[in-house]
């Protein structure tokens, strides 16, 4: 064995001694010669430039083809490393890089512009489609890095007549899908998908694998369904076959999915930012802004995130979703089970802030048929058309609470007709815990709160701010319940404060009438711990006490923040006077945690740590700094 290991070392060092850079057009012209004559371990370096090239990383792996970028990180480079499909010749075979022999995550590409795309067409048994327009991969695995992935446009009237259009900036296909997929830090806009046949979908990005995808930008992809065909997502399209999906074989977080376009003329569209299939999804700590759907037929739209089918447990966390629009459907998040389904997934909505989302019904959330349990969000100025301002929710499965609710804030949201911030249909027993409730309005007499259609069916409401009177429904009173103004002192946040009645008098669990015991969430939305200051207050976000700011001055005195404003990075610099556990947390204005600097026990003395938010948009952010008693808070300024 021991003479084995040894052989297998000198192996891998003989393998590491072989691996080399290949210099494009230093040694080959083209970066495809480059990929011909690269071995596995090798890196293709390619020089700035225009590159009027289709790439194919023929199945090597490992393999790195990059831009000068990997070099230096000089993000420059990118911009100025092009691979363009204006110059090819051939419409139906126009994908601009290639992974379709069996490669994996170890197959990097990375630090490019990849512009001009028009897709590839293949045939399965009785359809034509045409698929990914600037990447595309083929059963076949990749690391795609640091790219930039634009102006790639697909359409059946290019070319070979296409029942499906699928994948304008990124595309996947092909039978064999249990293969692994890194999408990280690309910006990925601009591309867009035409169809008038059968479907159309993911202009921005179509993902039929396990996949991670993370740190992207996402924007100003349009997806138009012409005729009678339907538009299925205009951002990101994720899909998963049961037969392969994993727990979690879905990650997509700390993304910009923004200003995406889905529209049909005749079918229906789905949704502008996008669409979760089937697939076991962890969505978190995403920004989904002013994306939309917009269809002419009698059916379908969600502005932000449609999540269909799902085969599990879905969990939707810590994301921002503000100013999407459906001009059916729901605005800002919608779930459906498989028709009929007798046992639909639940669908966890935890720490997400819906802010002005619109929609006919459910401005920022529609469940229509998964159960749901709610916790820790914000519900602020969203409307609908029609019914739920802030939730539409049709669930008629047999359980003891198909819809719960657990330390949510409703403020301002307003239904046309029914249920200002909630309008329940075939559902017996919702259930609200330490939820808050206020200037929420309909234009119905009834039920500017909540509004439940059949009016013999319950709500169970335990240590909540909601008045009783603007409830249409049998309401239980679990205990605990006022009607007050909550008095928030941030309506950004909907936070409260040591004055508010809200604060201190909310439970940390709840036993319903049924028997069952539901525990409350043990961090607010901004990821503060509960209770704070003695007891668990209503509310998403715990309340601060009144004069703790004098102390908290006082200790941000001790925390400097330089250069401030800052273009990249942002350095804070602070000393302990004795060992504490510290806590460095970064929140963008709308309370939402985006990063953590600092989270560690440190010994005494003076630290310095750097926050990269090179990634992020321009504007203010918020930082809270928490050592031993003390806290601070201050904020910082990213420029352009």
């Amino acid at each position: 064995m021991k003479k084995m290991m040894l052989f297998c070392c000198a192996l891998m060092a003989a393998a590491a001694m072989q691996a080399q850079i290949i210099h494009v057009p230093g040694d080959y012209p083209t970066i495809q010669q480059g990929i011909n004559a690269a071995v596995p371990g090798d890196t293709v370096l390619v020089d700035e430039g225009t590159y009027y090239e289709q790439i194919n990383f023929l199945g090597k792996k490992p393999l790195t083809v990059a831009s000068q970028f990997l070099a230096d990180g000089d993000t420059t480079h990118i911009g100025n490393t092009i691979i363009d499909g204006s110059q090819i010749s051939n419409p139906d075979s126009a994908t601009l890089v290639f992974f379709g022999s069996g490669e994996d995550t170890t197959s990097v590409l990375c630090g490019f512009t990849i512009q001009g795309g028009k897709g590839t067409v293949f045939n399965l048994p009785g359809l034509t489609i045409r698929d990914g327009g600037g990447i595309f991969l083929s059963s076949s695995g990749a690391t795609i890095r640091y790219n930039h992935i634009t102006e790639n446009h697909l359409s059946d009237t290019v070319g070979s007549p296409s029942d499906y259009v699928y994948g304008g900036g990124i595309g996947t296909a092909g039978e064999e899908c249990n293969v692994w997929v890194i999408i990280d830090h690309n910006v990925i806009d601009h591309n867009s998908c035409y169809g008038s046949a059968d479907q159309v979908g993911s202009a921005g990005m179509d993902m039929w694998y396990n996949a991670r995808i993370t740190n992207n930008i996402i924007a100003w992809n349009t997806l138009t369904g012409a005729g009678d065909a339907s538009a299925v997502a205009a951002g990101l399209c994720c899909v998963s076959d049961s037969s392969w999906a994993v727990p979690g074989s879905v990650v997509v977080k700390n993304n910009v999915l923004s200003d995406n376009l889905v529209q049909a003329s005749n079918n229906y569209a789905t949704a502008g930012g996008a669409l979760f299939q089937s697939v076991n999804s962890w969505i978190e700590g995403n920004v989904i802004r002013d994306n939309q759907s917009i269809t002419w037929s009698a059916s379908g739209g969600v502005g932000g995130i449609y999540v269909y089918a799902p085969l599990e447990n879905t969990v939707i966390q810590g994301n921002m979703f503000t100013g999407n629009l459906s001009n059916l459907w729901t605005g800002a998040l919608g779930a459906e089970p498989v028709y009929l389904d007798p046992d639909p997934g639940l669908i966890i909505v935890r720490n997400n802030y819906f802010v002005e989302n619109e929609a006919k019904n459910g401005g920022g959330l529609m469940s229509l048929g998964n159960p749901v349990l709610l916790e820790n969000n914000v519900f602020r100025g969203n409307h609908a058309i029609q019914k739920g301002g802030a939730i539409y929710l049709d669930i008629g499965v047999d359980l003891p609470h198909p819809g719960i609710l657990i330390n949510n804030s409703f403020y301002e949201n307003h239904a046309d007709i029914y249920g200002g911030a909630v309008y329940s249909l075939v559902l017996d027993n919702l259930l609200v815990i330490n939820s808050i409730f206020w200037k929420d309005t309909s234009n119905s007499i009834y039920g500017q709160e909540i509004y439940i259609a059949n009016a013999s069916d319950s709500i169970e409401v335990a240590n909540s701010d909601l008045d009783f009177a603007q409830v249409r429904g049998v309401v239980v009173d679990g205990g605990g319940n006022i009607s007050q103004d909550p008095l928030y002192e941030d309506l950004s946040l909907l936070r409260i404060n040591g004055n508010s009645p809200c604060f201190n008098t909310g439970t940390d669990h709840y036993t319903c009438l049924c028997g069952m015991d539901h525990q409350c969430p043990a961090y607010d939305i901004t990821g503060m711990p509960r209770p704070l200051y003695g007891l668990y207050d209503m509310g998403a976000v715990e309340g601060v006490m009144v004069g703790v700011r004098d102390l908290a001055d006082a200790a941000s005195e001790a925390c400097r923040v330089y250069p401030n404003p800052f273009r990249h990075s942002a350095t804070f610099e602070y000393e302990l006077c004795a060992s504490s556990r510290v806590t460095i947390r970064i929140f963008n204005t709308f309370g939402q945690l985006i990063a953590e600097p600092v989270n560690s026990i440190k010994p005494k003395g003076a630290y310095k740590v750097s926050w990269d938010a090179s990634v992020l948009p321009a504007g203010v952010y918020y930082y809270r700094m928490e050592s031993g008693k003390m806290t601070g808070s201050g904020k910082v300024v990213k420029m352009e």
